[in-house]
């Protein structure tokens, strides 16, 4: 006989039946794990949602509501559902679940997107960018892939990185993007075709078109049918190949295209030692790729120990990073830092960072960006 005080069967049930539609649901939903290293900070995104970052926030790029470093994980405010990030020089991008994007950090060049040039040490939206699935940051820019495969850059323009020719509905000539990455001062982006197409700074050929002719929309990459995936550096650009190798262009002083050279390449040269790999990660004076394996392989400048092979030396050809088997991703984007994402752990938060980040020396000068008279 049921009392008064005992709810009916079918209630009971029916309350256990909702709680448990309702973990699947919150369980249901899950960001892929990202690292990103942007000069002196970085940032992961968790399954959760949540992006955490830390290392250097004078300009409130670790967006937690202050200016204040932090050599430990700090959330960043206001974000739970994102879907992808990106660390630029001195700002981050989130993409989120709706397909809006927000930036956050030194915005000197209008790179946060939301017109204005104010620093922010919280997100902030950028209007009029929708359905986007990726975001990259750059020095002082960022692009975005939207509805499906168009690119919509916006910030510093000086040398053609919006990659929109002046006009300024900030939209490049691009509709079937399926990769975009920013560096410095110049964009490429990986077409559904497999073909490369790279606008902006090519001081040192880092557009990878045969000249070095700055290029304000965007030109396609020399012998490129087959990219899998682009990543861009301060002066250099590489993409992996659909059979696994890895090519570079662009500056090669410290050795960053992998090639056994330090000669600058205005067309694509292959890496010497790397023929399984699943991601590429171009940093300012350094490259490194994940292989099929779970390990990863750097070459360049090693300075600081930023090659993560236990040595301070450079090489010209790839080099395994110590004790690196479950990695999943890369990020190779900070000045004298990287970062890996681990299958086995998601720590901290959402990668661990196999090399520490040092403060500046004269030993790696910065690699030039800029030239003093701009062709586009």
């Amino acid at each position: 006989m049921r009392t008064a005080s005992s709810p009916p069967v079918h209630r009971t049930l029916a309350r256990w039946l909702f709680l448990v539609l309702s973990l699947l649901t919150v369980q249901a939903w899950a960001a892929t794990p990202m690292i990103a290293t942007g000069d002196s900070h970085s940032c992961g995104l968790l399954s959760s949602g949540a992006v955490q970052c830390w290392g250097v926030n004078s300009d409130g790029q670790l967006g937690n509501g202050t200016t204040a470093d932090s050599s430990n994980p700090v959330n960043v405010a206001g974000i739970a559902d994102a879907i992808a990030i990106a660390a630029g020089g001195s700002h981050s991008c989130a993409v989120l679940s709706s397909g809006a994007v927000q930036c956050w950090g030194l915005n000197s060049s209008g790179q946060l997107g939301d017109g204005s040039t104010a620093a922010r040490n919280s997100p902030v939206t950028v209007p009029g960018v929708s359905n986007a699935t990726s975001v990259a940051a750059g020095g002082s820019h960022t692009c975005a892939i939207v509805n499906g495969g168009a690119v919509k850059c916006w910030g510093s323009n000086a040398y053609g990185q919006l990659g929109n020719n002046g006009i300024s509905n900030n939209l490049t000539s691009i509709v079937n993007a399926t990769s975009v990455s920013a560096a410095g001062s110049h964009s490429c982006a990986v077409l559904s075709s497999g073909a490369v197409q790279c606008w902006g700074l090519n001081t040192y050929g880092q557009l990878g078109s045969g000249t070095t002719n700055n290029s304000a929309i965007p030109v396609t990459v020399v012998g490129i049918s087959t990219a899998k995936s682009v990543s861009t550096g301060s002066a250099h650009s590489c993409v992996v190949l659909g059979t696994g190798a890895v090519q570079c262009w662009g500056y090669n002083l410290y050795q960053q295209l992998g090639n056994g050279g330090n000669t600058n390449s205005s067309t694509p040269v292959t890496v010497s030692g790397v023929s399984t790999a699943s991601a590429v990660s171009a940093g300012e004076s350094k490259t490194c790729a994940v292989l099929s394996s779970g390990a990863i392989k750097c070459w360049g400048a090693g300075s600081f120990g930023q090659l993560g092979n236990g040595s301070l030396g450079w090489y010209s050809t790839a080099m395994s990073v110590t004790g690196m088997s479950t990695a999943t991703a890369v990020s190779a984007g900070g000045k004298w830092h990287a970062c890996a994402l681990l299958s086995s752990i998601l720590a901290p938060p959402a990668g661990q960072a196999f090399l520490k980040k040092h403060g500046h020396s004269t030993d790696i000068p910065d690699v030039p960006e800029l030239d003093s008279s701009p062709t586009l």
